[in-house]
């Protein structure tokens, strides 16, 4: 049986690592990568395109550059592919810091994206897995806010939908994470800076947290919102003092010598919690092992919610407040 899937965000760290574990499907026929990023893109496709040839490998590998918001996008899948099967939705932007100062541009970003997807999962009956975030949970910043908006869609339409939302927190040596900011600050002779001595985060390698996103297709139908278990919240302070002991350095107070580190306290930034959370509810455990769920029931009126969009996409922010994050209520 052949079976089509598509990648959105394919270029990034989850979304090519996802391109580059689902290439080695046999049941596979046909992968459609897409990124808005044609560097990206390139490098995802470029990869995969040797993996294939020296695997002799016979998957039909399909890169679709822009974003999949974009009507012209759109159509060229609806006209290309007679059927879809699974589609896992990584594409995204993800930066707390730069939502912050660019906020409009993650609400069109990733709202539109996914509600593209959605309609793209509509016309296929495809299975979609949908990548959300710990930052969706109770969140505090723009990057999160739209993130739990994308949530929110799934649970507003009234067509059944064949979908998951996974939620995962940071993976570590991801692009714009915490190691390779570190390992940059170190290559320079220091300071590491870290935000506060009592933040934690939760963290897990890249390729163990795509493993565990493709389980989830294999989780009960009911199982709708999917949390990974990544073990205890690490201490990002213990983190860069692991690291610089790891590279053959001392952690000093002040750098005095050439083998001495030192850690600089900056304080959180806007946006930034000292603590992340990955529900609103107790986690359960499903049929996968180490795949988690959460019963969170939420009452998303989908007329209320777009006309809330619409407002966020304008910059109209103060409709946040009326907004009740756990319940997916939205007020007028």
């Amino acid at each position: 049986m052949s079976t089509t899937v598509l990648i959105t965000g394919a270029g990034g760290s989850i979304g090519s690592e996802l391109a580059r574990q689902i290439s080695y499907d046999k049941s596979i026929t046909t992968l459609i990568i897409n990124d808005i990023s044609e560097d990206a893109l390139f490098q995802c496709w470029d990869n995969l395109k040797i993996s294939l040839k020296y695997r002799g490998a016979s998957i039909k590998l399909v890169p679709i550059l822009g974003n999949i918001a974009c009507d012209d996008v759109k159509i060229q899948i609806f006209q290309n592919f007679r059927k879809i099967d699974f589609i896992y939705h990584a594409a995204a932007y993800k930066h707390v810091g730069l939502s912050m100062l660019c906020p409009q541009v993650y609400y069109k970003n990733n709202i539109r994206s996914t509600a593209a997807v959605i309609s793209i999962c509509q016309n296929y009956n495809a299975q979609v897995v949908h990548i959300s975030t710990d930052k969706a949970v109770n969140p505090c910043n723009h990057m999160g806010y739209s993130k739990r908006i994308c949530e929110f869609l799934y649970f507003s339409k009234n067509t059944p939908l064949r979908y998951k939302i996974v939620r995962f927190g940071n993976v570590l040596n991801s692009n714009g994470s915490v190691i390779p900011i570190f390992k940059k600050q170190l290559a320079a002779g220091g300071p590491i800076t870290v935000t506060d001595a009592r933040a934690t985060r939760f963290f897990m390698s890249i390729n163990e947290a795509v493993q565990l996103v493709l389980k989830c297709q294999h989780t009960y139908d009911e199982y709708k919102i999917n949390v990974l278990d990544m073990g205890p919240p690490q201490s990002i302070d213990s983190l860069a003092r692991n690291l610089i002991e790891q590279e053959g350095y001392l952690v000093a107070p002040k750098k005095l010598q050439k083998h001495e580190i030192e850690i600089k306290y900056i304080g959180l930034r806007p946006g930034e919690k000292l603590h992340e959370e990955l529900t609103y509810a107790k986690a359960l455990p499903t049929n996968v092992p180490n795949v988690n769920y959460v019963e969170e029931v939420c009452e998303v009126d989908e007329v209320r919610l777009m006309e809330a969009i619409e407002k966020l996409i304008v910059g109209r922010f103060e409709i946040l407040n009326s907004i009740d994050w756990k319940a997916g209520i939205v007020g007028s």
